[in-house]
């Protein structure tokens, strides 16, 4: 059945928004793909220290993406240009990287 989003709203009795980490515990899966980021990002550019769960905290957490990415890489000394949302990860750009 296909009923417009207006009507299924109109008949709820609640809706939730933005529920990211509020009912399903989100964290844990957004540090280990941020970890794999940086991981392989760091590998390639040979840069030190690792990352770990205090930059998840300090650098990541509750940024959005593109500011976190900018924010690791320039708290290890690197600045790449912020590029295009649409940029792959081989672009070089922090959107390619987010």
């Amino acid at each position: 059945m296909n009923v417009p989003v207006a009507a299924r709203v109109a008949e709820s009795t609640a809706v939730l928004f933005d529920l990211d980490g509020v009912l399903v515990p989100t964290a844990r899966l957004h540090m280990a793909a941020w970890q794999r980021l940086f991981d392989e990002c760091f590998a390639e550019r040979g840069l030190e220290p690792a990352y770990g769960d205090r930059d998840y905290y300090a650098l990541v957490d509750g940024r959005p993406r593109y500011d976190g990415v900018d924010a690791v890489l320039r708290s290890r000394g690197l600045e790449l240009p912020s590029g295009a949302a649409g940029d792959d990860k081989q672009a070089g750009t922090v959107c390619g990287l987010g």
